[in-house]
């Protein structure tokens, strides 16, 4: 709140926001209800403490907030709706290919189910997103609630191609894993996010999981000579998704870390790792890295010791990472 009068401040995090409410569908008219639930949640919680002068004083730096979010929110929309292959809203797409690529991981690949003009050749222009964005899913019928995934497949290709890892009792992972099939409709956003690449700049990426996803792509857009190193932890080469791409990266400083068990990698592992990586690559490259939430605190704090700033951070889900910091 303090920060309402300087919008500089938190401009990373409307930026996040912003892109996480395209990708979802969250349209003008919703901030009515978020603005109701928001006042109705300090009340309950302050109580008599929350007096007249306050909820005056709150009721507008809110309002003032959402119409920041809502003119950040339609300038993007309207960005990406004009982008080659861009749409507005949720589109139809129809699922065209579907295989598993390790243990309890498949890729999907989707195509819009209007053929319009650009979508008859990919050589004409395709979908065009920027490397490491995610595409938001939602299944009609089913009742499940959206998921993003990263877009796996090239900028400029005429469908979206995504990877998804069974979650144990996950709802929608296992729908798409066991239920949805070849021909199944389904409804889609445009690509949104900003775990991208910066162009022309040194980069490492620093992974574990299935966060490999936002490296495969990197990997295969970026400039050999600007990747100055692929360091993965994973349970085992059964269970790693694109193990046969990084591990011919053997032009690049790429290692893989197998645990070997159930167990993720030891602290001492990742700390040990990391800090070979910063050294070989140094402090003035951007480092990209991708896991889960411990994994990535480890990694950050590692990467600090060395001094490295520019150090972006990305978990799957509908937060964001709040450790590292947003784009310069």
């Amino acid at each position: 709140a303090k920060h309402l009068h300087e919008p500089d401040k938190f401009k990373g995090l409307l930026d996040v926001i912003s892109h996480r409410h395209v990708a979802l569908y969250v349209t003008q008219d919703l901030y009515s209800i978020i603005y109701d639930n928001f006042m109705h949640s300090m009340t309950q919680v302050l109580g008599g403490n929350f007096t007249s002068d306050m909820v005056t004083a709150w009721s507008d730096a809110f309002i003032w907030l959402c119409k920041m979010c809502i003119e950040n929110e339609a300038a993007l929309a309207k960005a990406y709706e004009k982008r080659q292959g861009g749409w507005a809203g949720e589109r139809k797409f129809k699922l065209v290919g579907k295989r598993k690529i390790a243990e309890t991981t498949i890729q999907f690949d989707f195509s819009p189910v209007d053929l319009l003009p650009w979508h008859q050749n990919a050589e004409d222009g395709g979908i065009y997103f920027d490397p490491g964005q995610y595409l938001t899913i939602r299944i009609p019928g089913t009742g499940l609630s959206p998921r993003h995934y990263t877009v796996t497949s090239l900028p400029g290709q005429n469908v979206l191609q995504c990877v998804s890892r069974l979650v144990p009792n996950g709802a929608v992972s296992s729908y798409m894993h066991e239920e949805f099939l070849i021909g199944d409709r389904c409804l889609l956003t445009v690509p949104c996010g900003l775990f991208t690449p910066y162009p022309k700049s040194d980069m490492v990426m620093i992974s574990a999981g299935i966060g490999i996803t936002p490296m495969y792509a990197f990997l295969n857009t970026v400039e050999r000579k600007y990747i100055k190193g692929i360091l993965h932890f994973d349970q085992s080469a059964e269970r790693m998704a694109f193990r046969d791409a990084i591990e011919g990266a053997t032009d690049l400083d790429t290692k893989i870390i197998f645990t070997g068990d159930e167990r993720f990698a030891e602290q001492k592992d990742i700390e040990t790792e990391t800090n070979v990586l910063a050294i070989r690559a140094g402090i003035d490259a951007d480092y990209y890295v991708c896991g889960p939430l411990p994994f990535m605190d480890v990694v950050k704090k590692t990467l600090q010791s060395h001094g490295i700033k520019n150090v972006f951070c990305h978990h799957f889900g509908t937060g964001t990472e709040p450790m590292c910091p947003f784009r310069r």
